[in-house]
């Protein structure tokens, strides 16, 4: 067969551009051992071991704004895809930088993996750390303080926002009905204003994430203090799921699913636990190729209730102090976070209860040692996150 010079060379080029690159990233992040400095992307999926394949699928929260000792060693534990950051994670902009640095070191160091640096800042819905706090002038979007805010979330090392929600209130008793009706008026209207929102965040680096799929705005009640559950009217899913099309068009390059139950869909499952909803909609039918998470596992009643799961009091530390609240078992969450990955999730969020989440981690980590279906799916998603991160090494990173 004859050899085309030009292809060949362009390959060679490429691969010693992101050998060049990923030693010019690990020389800008601090690592804090007298260690050499990690080497990106180079073990073979079938040499790395089951437990950080497993860490690989999860996103999960810290307690606080520094990275302490303890939360350190779960981390070289868990060796986790990403960290979701909230306001007990912030002080000023310069902490949290130095935050998201010393996380992205022990990421290097332990996997070899960029970390998916994560928050859910929301254009007048979830404000974290000030950002789109003033998004809509008199009912009209402002994009340039949209614009200035997507540099910023790049500026302080989030590549990744859980934006826009693309929940539109099809009926008056689902969550997002008061803010958002008073933003958009119709489908069209939140269509128009995500497509744009997507544009803006990739141009400035940062990725985005469709939520909550197929639709929060098609239930009644909210997933953190009750089940949604219900039928739905054929021509609302439709609409719903045009939302979604048209945002993953836009260049959105993930999507959230929803603690809610679609009767017409899965009369069993809810969506965060339905390969019916995940596999066959969202994958096949609407030819979804990124990657897909859940919402948070582990604090939210939907979650305790669809997979009977139980619920805790417990304490936590926030904001400097020490606080009361209830937490969805580990045991529970481990059953149920297994049940979403074979589900179709490449990505399952603990949010909160850090020691929680460890302890489910090694309860996951036992079963997949002996079920040969959740082990495949654990290789399957570990190759395409890392492939997915590896083609976005210089957006993953932060300059720091």
């Amino acid at each position: 067969m004859k050899l085309h010079p030009r292809p060949v060379l362009l390959s060679l080029v490429s691969a010693g551009l992101l050998i060049l690159l990923s030693v010019l990233v690990i020389a800008k992040v601090t690592v804090t051992s007298n260690e050499k400095p990690p080497t990106l992307f180079t073990e073979e999926a079938e040499s790395v071991e089951l437990a950080a394949k497993l860490g690989q699928s999860l996103i999960i929260g810290i307690p606080g704004p520094t990275l302490d000792p303890a939360t350190q060693n779960i981390l070289e534990r868990l060796k986790p895809a990403g960290i979701v950051l909230y306001q007990w994670n912030y002080s000023s902009d310069e902490q949290l930088k130095k935050l998201i640095n010393d996380l992205q070191a022990v990421s290097l160091k332990t996997s070899g993996l960029p970390l998916f640096i994560m928050t859910d800042a929301e254009p007048d819905g979830a404000i974290r750390f000030g950002l789109f706090q003033n998004a809509f002038r008199n009912g009209v979007p402002d994009w340039k303080v949209i614009g200035k805010d997507a540099a910023r979330l790049k500026q302080l090392g989030i590549n990744v926002d859980l934006a826009p929600p693309t929940d539109f209130p099809f009926r008056p008793d689902a969550p997002a009905s008061r803010w958002q009706l008073q933003r958009f008026h119709n489908p069209s209207e939140l269509m128009l204003f995500n497509r744009q929102f997507i544009k803006v965040l990739n141009e400035h680096g940062v990725l985005t994430v469709l939520k909550h799929f197929p639709g929060g705005g098609l239930l009644a009640g909210d997933p953190h203090d009750s089940l949604p559950q219900g039928q739905t009217e054929p021509e609302k899913l439709a609409a719903s799921l045009d939302l979604f099309r048209d945002g993953l068009k836009s260049g959105a390059s993930l999507v959230m699913t929803y603690h809610g139950r679609y009767d017409e869909l899965d009369a069993e499952h809810i969506a965060t636990l339905s390969p019916t909803i995940i596999q066959q909609l969202l994958q096949n039918q609407l030819g979804f190729k990124g990657l897909t998470l859940t919402d948070d596992l582990s604090e939210m009643v939907a979650v305790a209730k669809a997979g009977q799961v139980k619920r805790l009091r417990g304490v936590y530390e926030r904001y400097g102090g020490k606080h009361e609240g209830v937490y969805n078992e580990a045991a529970g969450l481990a059953r149920v976070g297994t049940e979403a990955l074979l589900a179709g999730h490449q990505l399952i969020m603990f949010s909160h209860w850090l020691n929680n989440t460890a302890e489910s981690f090694e309860l996951m980590l036992q079963t997949a040692g002996r079920n040969a279906e959740l082990e495949q799916r654990l290789n399957d998603n570990y190759k395409l996150i890392k492939e997915f991160k590896q083609q976005r090494l210089k957006l993953l990173v932060p300059n720091i």
